[in-house]
């Protein structure tokens, strides 16, 4: 994560740089989104769709998570009423 600037050290401890913390939320917000996806085209449970995002954010390239945002309509909550974060360009 310090090769890539994501965070920085300081004598209080690491943090995240803005680049860290965009990334974070470029992370949450594919997850949440696969979430979105799997119960809605997939019809899984809420309860059951966590791991399967987990593994599927991973796994993704710039197209296909702008298509997948796309796809969805840029929904604003994943299936368990939990915001999802966009970018602000």
């Amino acid at each position: 994560m310090k090769r890539k600037g994501w965070v920085k050290r300081n004598d209080g401890g690491v943090f995240l740089t803005e680049v860290g913390l965009e990334e974070g939320r470029r992370v949450v917000r594919i997850h949440r989104l696969w979430e979105v996806y799997l119960s809605t085209y997939m019809q899984l449970p809420a309860d059951h769709v966590h791991d399967n995002a987990e593994a599927m954010e991973h796994v993704i390239t710039p197209e296909i998570e702008r298509e997948l945002e796309h796809q969805l309509a840029y929904p604003t909550k994943d299936p368990h009423a939990s915001p999802i974060p966009y970018r602000k360009d």
